[in-house]
């Protein structure tokens, strides 16, 4: 049964980061309308589904944000939202203001995830490639925290902030945010046009994880995604079965691992993802193609091990050499 819907309802974001999957900055004019949404979101009610994580882009430049939040929080579904925390009104760039979160969390929205990629505001601008945008993004964090919104970092370690971890759970701490996710970063997007520059090699990944997971033993909030769990305790992959992505676009994957796979069938003709602009997405969950092929390329992969990967898709990445 799936349980996590993750939606990228725009694609425009004010940062222009070099990892960005989707390639987004304030010139992208590509989103997910409300009427699409609110179907979407009846669907996935219909599919029991449990949660709805929203991304972008920067889901807070979407102009319908509130009633989306509501439309998914109505429909007894538990609904998150990833955030860069900063948005631009009237030409100018601004944090996240408290009326607006109060709004937020009066409609429903349980937790802010935030994309913090350093403590160090230099490091921060280089990756985001922005400026004067980091003490913006403090400012909608205390907003969040003061509007007793679950806060949480996502961080995704790369060359140009491996060794900053440390000081980011140091600020998490200081923040008051309950806990910081450690993502591996995935190929796709900016980030594949940026791998030589920014991508970690294994050897200095691994260290890191040995370090964070004895962080997590001397009772620091810290939680591991798939990808970055240690050999030996790798937690089953639940794209598709359990998990799905919808992209700005409206295509339907098992998660964002998927977003720029291909299919073939034994013709060699290539599978195309579904789109909910298209479909229901009730029927595109039972009777997708592509999303069968995804299930197959997970148990493809459920008892191999190839250097320090676990998530079925980065193995399959790291085989066909991206």
């Amino acid at each position: 049964m799936i349980k996590d819907v993750s939606i990228e309802i725009t694609q425009k974001c004010v940062n222009r980061c070099i990892h960005c999957s989707s390639c987004s900055t304030e010139d992208c004019t590509m989103m997910l309308q409300l009427d699409t949404l609110r179907r979407v979101i009846q669907g996935l009610h219909r599919l029991k589904v449990e949660r709805v994580c929203l991304s972008g882009g920067e889901p807070f430049l979407h102009p319908d944000i509130v009633e989306i939040v509501k439309q998914i929080s109505d429909s007894n579904i538990i609904v998150d939202i990833y955030s860069c925390g900063i948005v631009k009104d009237a030409g100018e760039v601004k944090p996240l203001s408290l009326d607006l979160l109060s709004t937020m969390k009066k409609v429903g929205l349980r937790s802010l995830l935030f994309n913090l990629q350093s403590a160090n505001e230099n490091t921060y601008d280089l990756i985001t490639q922005s400026k004067g945008h980091f003490p913006l993004l403090r400012e909608s964090i205390s907003n969040a925290i003061k509007c007793g919104i679950r806060t949480e970092i996502h961080f995704v370690p790369m060359r140009q902030n491996a060794d900053d971890a440390v000081d980011v759970i140091r600020f998490a701490e200081q923040m008051g945010i309950e806990q910081v996710n450690f993502l591996k970063l995935v190929p796709h997007g900016r980030a594949r046009k940026n791998a030589q520059s920014i991508m970690i090699n294994d050897v200095d990944l691994s260290k890191l994880c040995s370090r964070l997971v004895d962080l997590q033993t001397k009772g620091k909030s810290i939680r591991l995604g798939l990808p970055l769990s240690i050999q030996g305790r790798t937690p089953p992959c639940h794209a598709v079965k359990e998990k799905l992505y919808i992209k700005f676009d409206g295509s339907v994957f098992g998660c964002e691992a998927f977003k720029y796979i291909t299919f073939y069938d034994e013709h060699g003709a290539p599978v195309l993802p579904d789109n909910i602009l298209e479909k229901d997405v009730e029927q595109i969950y039972k009777n997708s193609e592509y999303l069968k092929q995804s299930i197959k390329l997970v148990e493809s992969y459920e008892d191999c091990q190839i250097d320090c990967e676990n998530c079925p898709v980065q193995k399959h990445l790291k085989e066909m050499g991206r």
